[in-house]
């Protein structure tokens, strides 16, 4: 009978040592959590407070404000973002005297979904935009990558209604983006952003290269295959992306951008998908694929140079 009451008596102190154990492991990550989101706050503040451009950064929330009013609104990836490097931003602002906004992804970060969160987020502080210019590249419609990229928001500030809003708004690999973004705010490179950009881009092409073009081509689009499946998707969030534009008033503007090659792999999909949206009211679509062809105005096969942009 004592055997079994020390036998008891052992078996109460190893729970209650475990449940004091599992109570002061909980305590230490909730104030670890805790402690990381501080600092992370923190550090966002820290950049924040610097006064980026559009032309200063590949960030957006460090350029967007609350109730403001732009002309022009541009999305899509690095054909889009273009318009805004190397101080090209505040040259299309004076050239067609508006008032513009990019909230363009470069750099292989971000697919049509998250450009689709940025407008929600966009609209959600109160702002508005007379016109959407969405610069459709091919390669973003059936890229496989771009909608997973973990990296899509490391250059944006820590913002609570930010992640909340994210946190349920339907997405791929969602998780492992903000932890992503976490992580980054806690790194010397984002505590060093400071606002930057060269003053123009001159690099430009001496002639195209058929092989630098094909080699191009097959990264872009995963082996040269067009993902169908993906494509669909793509085009079932651009959709989205119009209603949400046309339900706040905005006119949608879709074109494919020039390309010193012309037509990308995807261009006829892209294209007739481009022609059924402009059906819509107040939405329209261009091809501009093959409007310039001189090497001069490009600094690779489907970038525009700063001479290209103001062209």
């Amino acid at each position: 009978c004592l055997r079994q009451s020390l036998q008891q008596y052992r078996i109460y102190l190893f729970r209650l040592l475990m449940k004091r154990l599992i109570s002061l492991v909980l305590v230490f990550a909730v104030s670890l959590v805790i402690l990381i989101l501080l600092v992370v706050e923190a550090t966002s503040y820290w950049v924040d407070r610097r006064n980026f451009k559009n032309s200063e950064t590949e960030s957006n929330l460090l350029v967007m404000r609350n109730d403001s009013s732009y002309d022009l609104v541009f999305l899509g990836i690095s054909h889009a973002r273009n318009f805004s490097r190397h101080r090209n931003h505040e040259r299309i602002e004076s050239i067609l005297n508006q008032k513009i906004l990019n909230m363009g992804q470069g750099g292989g970060i971000c697919g049509p979904n998250e450009q689709l969160f940025y407008l929600q987020y966009f609209y959600s502080l109160g702002n508005k935009a007379k016109k959407i210019v969405y610069v459709l590249s091919p390669p973003f419609m059936f890229s496989v990558s771009l909608p997973i990229a973990s990296n899509t928001f490391n250059y944006e500030p820590f913002r609570i209604p930010f992640v909340w809003q994210y946190l349920n708004f339907p997405a791929e690999n969602r998780s492992e983006r903000l932890m992503s973004m976490i992580q980054f705010k806690l790194t010397p490179t984002w505590i060093n952003h400071i606002p930057f950009s060269y003053p123009i881009g001159t690099s430009r092409l001496e002639k195209l290269d058929s092989a630098t073009v094909a080699k191009g081509q097959e990264l872009a689009f995963n082996s040269g295959s067009e993902d169908m499946k993906r494509f669909a998707f793509s085009a079932d969030i651009l959709q989205q992306t119009i209603d949400l534009a046309r339900s706040h008033g905005t006119e949608v503007v879709l074109f494919i951008p020039p390309a010193l090659f012309g037509k990308w792999p995807g261009h006829e999909i892209t294209k007739k998908f481009g022609e059924k949206v402009a059906l819509q009211k107040g939405v329209s679509f261009y091809d501009f694929s093959e409007t310039e062809f001189d090497p001069k105005f490009y600094y690779d096969h489907h970038h525009l140079n700063t001479y290209g942009v103001v062209h």
